[in-house]
């Protein structure tokens, strides 16, 4: 009896030694952890290394103060068993290998790499590296803040430009080709662009070149004739409007550079999107030639404007759009056939449009086409939102723009003495429907590159097959779900206007 008792006794005591032992080895685990280092290294613990399962119990253990809390900056994180460090490192990410930013071994890289308490990571992880951290992403552009631009200098590339400006997304390169405007004017174009603090890098494409394929361009024919040299036509309406665009605080002169392969490259891991805002010839000659590769590898996307998928409603439900179609290309007896009417970048350029948008680049291209960049769309949509869905008329639309317009020039101040102010605020102050055109085509499509999908604008794409009739130049689609061509299907241009608006108010 008296050796059972003593048996229980014992045991007693043994779970009271082990509770004990247990409970000074946790206190001695906390309080190295939160143990400053000695100058020689002890006394440091394991100190928060981030690990799944802690960060599953306690989430929030590794806040760092910001500099916008008033904290200190935080300017790395030791890391253990990594080649090389991660390429983007936030404080408080959660980096498999590397301590908190708050751990004492963070604090700097001699005390990472150096103090004997930070030799080993959690698990037994050696060889500590002290990694920085990274700032967070500031891209304000959807596509990508790196951009260039193929351009043939018109009125809606201008209004491009504009709005890329305004937006925070200023293009670092432009190339200015062969088309609404010739090669020729390119220092012109540079002379407006640094009026108005641009930044860009202007380009000269070669001058009056065959188009792709060694075909001629249907420059000045038929297919294209309101660029020829009549007093009232395109060029010279550019030409008249050219001194009034420019800043008139500012004096200098051209900078072009005719280094076209410069406008193409990129460092070695680097990607820009690029925007062509003209026909293609420059681009399928530099993207499918025979250093092609060279060039593709540097682009993340192309966004176009160009081609019309549906001429013959576009006839009834955009007239104002309808009556700036062009074609057909070649030679067809009934120049009046509403389906052998497209848009003026394929019309000029169809075997380039072909080869670009056959689908073997490897690289997302996106198409804004007639439908979706037309002229004096927030005109046709005033009309649609006021349930009228015919009987209407250019003029009824030309009238129903010039409201939307008017609202938005007021946010330009286009009336004040002292005149617009920027770039965007002059090109909404000279728009003039489609006349004078710098707030539709390729001002739709350089929004693209801005906000992308963004709600407002509603921008939706149909992933598709894209074919180019080389003879009419006529443009067709078909729905694809393995092609990397997309064509936008919708955009609302009165919810884009409201964004201007805000850029113009926001200066």
């Amino acid at each position: 009896m008296i050796a059972h008792f003593a048996a229980r006794r014992l045991a007693k005591i043994a779970v009271l030694l082990v509770a004990l032992v247990l409970a000074t080895g946790t206190q001695q685990v906390s309080a190295a952890a939160t143990s400053s280092c000695a100058a020689d290294g002890s006394g440091c613990g394991a100190g928060g290394e981030e690990d799944a399962s802690l960060l599953s119990t306690k989430i929030n253990r590794h806040e760092v103060p910001s500099l916008a809390q008033g904290g200190a900056p935080v300017e790395g994180r030791c890391c253990y068993g990594l080649d090389s460090c991660p390429s983007h490192m936030g404080a408080n990410d959660h980096i498999m290998g590397c301590k908190a930013a708050s751990d004492h071994c963070s604090q700097s890289q001699a005390a990472c790499e150096k103090k004997l308490c930070c030799k080993h990571g959690l698990f037994g992880k050696k060889h500590p590296k002290f990694c920085p951290v990274t700032a967070p992403p500031t891209q304000r552009c959807a596509l990508g803040d790196d951009i260039r631009v193929v351009t043939d200098m018109g009125f809606d590339d201008w209004g491009a430009f504009s709005i890329l400006q305004a937006a925070g997304c200023t293009p670092q390169r432009a190339l200015g080709v062969e088309g609404m405007m010739t090669p020729d004017f390119t220092g012109n174009f540079s002379k407006l662009l640094q009026s108005w603090g641009f930044s860009t890098q202007v380009y000269k494409g070669p001058v009056q070149p065959p188009c792709y394929g060694g075909l001629g361009c249907p420059f000045n024919t038929s297919s294209v004739s309101w660029l020829s040299s009549d007093p009232d036509s395109y060029r010279e309406k550019i030409y008249a409007n050219l001194p009034g665009a420019i800043n008139p605080e500012w004096h200098g002169d051209a900078r072009v550079v005719n280094s076209i392969d410069d406008f193409w490259a990129c460092e070695a891991g680097k990607k820009y999107t690029l925007l062509v805002i003209s026909p293609q010839t420059a681009v399928a000659e530099q993207l499918l030639g025979p250093d092609a590769s060279k060039y593709t590898s540097c682009i993340s996307e192309i966004v176009y404007m160009g081609g019309m998928f549906d001429s013959e409603q576009l006839a009834q439900t955009d007239p104002r759009t309808a009556a700036n179609v062009d074609g057909p290309r070649w030679n067809v007896s009934d120049y009046n056939v509403t389906s052998l009417l497209t848009e003026t970048n394929v019309v000029s350029d169809a075997l380039a449009a072909q080869a670009m948008w056959n689908d073997t680049l490897g690289i997302k291209q996106s198409i804004f086409s007639l439908e979706t960049a037309g002229c004096e769309r927030a005109g046709l949509q005033r009309i649609l939102f006021a349930g009228q869905t015919a009987m209407y008329d250019n003029n009824t639309q030309k009238d129903q723009q010039a409201w939307a317009d008017v609202m938005l020039k007021g946010s330009a101040n286009c009336d004040s003495k002292t005149g617009p102010t920027s770039m965007l605020a002059k090109m909404v102050c000279i728009h003039d429907g489609c006349d004078i055109a710098t707030l539709d085509f390729d001002a739709h499509a350089a929004t693209y590159v801005w906000l992308g999908k963004e709600d407002k604008v509603n921008v939706q794409l149909g992933q598709s097959s894209v074919f180019v009739d080389t003879h009419t130049a006529v443009t067709t689609r078909e729905i694809s779900d393995s092609s990397n061509t997309w064509v936008a299907t919708t955009f609302n241009a009165i919810g884009w206007y409201g964004m201007l608006s805000d850029l113009l108010t926001a200066r």
